[in-house]
């Protein structure tokens, strides 16, 4: 073979290892025009992780819940307001942990008051 084959050749290759790694992350079947099934890659875009969202969500609402129910509404309060008056992280945490109506409804159906 001349060096403008092997050239081809080792291009052609190449192209061929590309796109095998493209289709073993995943591939989507379409049927062509001329009713040829044609396995193209799946294109992989960065989506949003809503299960991570929502279990982060539920867990930050259970622990806010489970505070609430054992130290009380007034002592818990009390704490949020000391963390309001901190450093800016505190007064982050401070938001998010602020006693909001479900928070205060789950943990006056956990301790029956």
């Amino acid at each position: 073979m001349s060096e403008a084959q092997t050239q081809n050749f080792d291009d052609r290759l190449r192209r061929i290892d590309q796109q095998h790694r493209a289709m073993a992350r995943g591939f989507v079947l379409s049927v062509s025009r001329d009713g040829l099934v044609v396995a193209r890659p799946e294109s992989r875009r960065a989506r949003f992780p809503w299960r991570v969202a929502m279990f982060l969500l539920i867990a930050v609402l259970g622990f806010k819940v489970m505070l609430h129910a054992y130290m009380g509404d007034g002592a818990y309060n009390d704490r949020v307001a000391r963390l309001a008056s901190g450093t800016t992280a505190e007064q982050v945490g401070a938001y998010v942990l602020a006693a909001d109506p479900v928070t205060v409804w789950v943990s006056t159906l956990i301790t029956g008051e």
